[in-house]
């Protein structure tokens, strides 16, 4: 090799492009590893009782900065070499322009413009991160190792916490003060036993469950698909604990939609008549189960009903008021859409909107469980068909050119976990109504579409 061309190289190596593309890249990944985290760097305080304060004030964290860097150092590099970024599928960037342009313009007709506008800007910036997963070069590794971060980290939390039943003392980091006495969360058995549910760095335990159940299908996905030589037993060691951290959640939405995930992974493999995969999609599983199982006897008591009468008619009550809150909440969602079809009440304002039409609301003032509904109720009608159509159209144009795609076992893992995703969002808000959740979701979109046009076996 010439002087020149390595004098080229090294100068090519240091362009201010590929600093700015790599700045990029490492601002995805330390997005990914802060993704569920509650911390958060500044907070507007707009309070509201007894509405809960994340609900009604103005929230930056910290993967919102590295959001903001992402988009910068990309902006930038497009800047520089004058490139204009593609859109990916049209069936997906079209419904997804849809609800962010909805999005907008419920602000100015919102219960609360300042929290619609701030929760609108978010949902720009998210689309924005749409675009740069789509755009970049970047291979599945990349975004695998951001996950196994996240999903290693919050799960030595979560089983530490359940460990030791109380919290670690990093209040700094974002942990919430734990007491399975004092108002966390816990599950309970026969004879007033309490076991605090893991929250890991998270605001909830459900959200660190859909959280780990994602991240774990997107590792076993990347098991799959990647060569050996670039996963090995250290990636087996971060999809352990994190199976063991899910089922110490608690989180029985979370369980759901993994479990869908892994059976919708093994259809699709079948049906394309990917038989080694397949084989080898339940082998992984079932090294899951094996390695679950000494911790799901360890807390059986936890997970049956109930061990008495007593026991279970306590859970009966329980489940029986939870049905009366969801139902309540869903039929305000209807009252709510009812009344703002066209314009809806205004991105991110629906315990603000329900506090005003129902003052004496006799249960928490939060979104339904349904995402679509919540998404409903807030954007209006228009937002909500291309919301829907979000959701279906990755399905039916997968499943129309499934011959297209027979070899991309990349494309059709991410499709189990957009079903999986999917589901969630039947039965949980999180996917519409919480930013890091919309989050989630362009991230999904984002890699699903990235890899559409590929027909080849995609390794990592």
């Amino acid at each position: 090799m010439s002087m020149f061309a390595v004098h080229a190289g090294e100068h090519s190596s240091r362009s201010p492009v590929r600093q700015l593309s790599w700045g990029a890249r490492w601002s995805l990944l330390l997005l990914l590893v802060t993704l569920p985290w509650r911390f958060r760097l500044w907070e507007f305080e707009q309070p509201a009782p007894p509405i809960y304060t994340d609900f009604t004030n103005l929230l930056f964290t910290l993967s919102d900065l590295f959001l903001l860097l992402l988009l910068l150092f990309w902006g930038s590099q497009l800047w520089l070499t004058g490139t204009r970024p593609r859109l990916g599928p049209r069936f997906i960037v079209w419904p997804l322009a849809g609800v962010v342009i909805t999005a907008v313009f419920s602000v100015p007709f919102s219960v609360s413009p300042l929290l619609s506008g701030w929760q609108a800007l978010r949902l720009i910036l998210a689309f924005g991160l749409y675009l740069y997963i789509v755009n970049e070069p970047f291979d599945f590794t990349w975004l695998g190792w951001g996950v196994a971060g996240m999903a290693y980290l919050q799960a030595v939390f979560a089983i530490t916490q359940v460990w030791q039943q109380a919290d670690l003392g990093w209040q700094w980091l974002g942990e919430r003060p734990l007491d399975p006495f004092g108002g966390s969360a816990f599950v309970w058995a026969a004879g007033g036993q309490r076991s605090l549910r893991a929250y890991g760095l998270t605001d909830h335990p459900n959200i660190l469950g859909i959280s780990l159940g994602i991240g774990l299908l997107l590792l076993l996905i990347w098991l799959l698909t990647a060569n050996k030589e670039a996963t090995g037993w250290m990636l087996w060691g971060v999809v352990s604990v994190t199976a063991v951290a899910l089922l110490l959640t608690f989180s029985r939405r979370a369980w759901g939609a993994f479990a869908w995930g892994v059976a919708g992974v093994a259809m699709l493999l079948w049906v394309q008549g990917q038989k080694r995969p397949f084989r080898q999609w339940l082998l992984h599983s079932g090294w899951l189960l094996l390695i679950l199982l000494p911790f799901a006897w360890g807390n059986l008591h936890f997970l049956r009903p109930g061990q008495d009468n007593a026991t279970l008619a306590i859970h009966i009550q329980e489940q029986q008021f939870i049905h009366k809150e969801e139902t309540a909440l869903l039929q305000a969602a209807n009252t709510l859409f009812i009344q703002h079809a066209v314009t809806g009440t205004g991105i991110g304002t629906f315990p603000l909107a329900l506090q005003a039409i129902r003052p004496d609301f006799p249960y928490d003032y939060q979104p339904p469980r349904m995402a679509l509904l919540a998404a409903a109720a807030e954007i209006g009608l228009f937002g909500a068909l291309f919301y829907t159509l979000l959701y279906v159209l990755p399905w039916a144009f997968f499943w129309l050119n499934r011959q297209h795609h027979k070899q991309n076992l990349l494309l059709i893992g991410l499709t189990g976990t957009l079903i999986a995703w999917s589901l969630f969002a039947l039965v949980d808000a999180y996917a519409w109504f919480n930013p890091a959740g919309r989050l989630w979701q362009l991230i999904l979109w984002g890699v699903w579409a990235k890899h559409w046009d590929k027909k080849e076996v995609v390794h990592g």
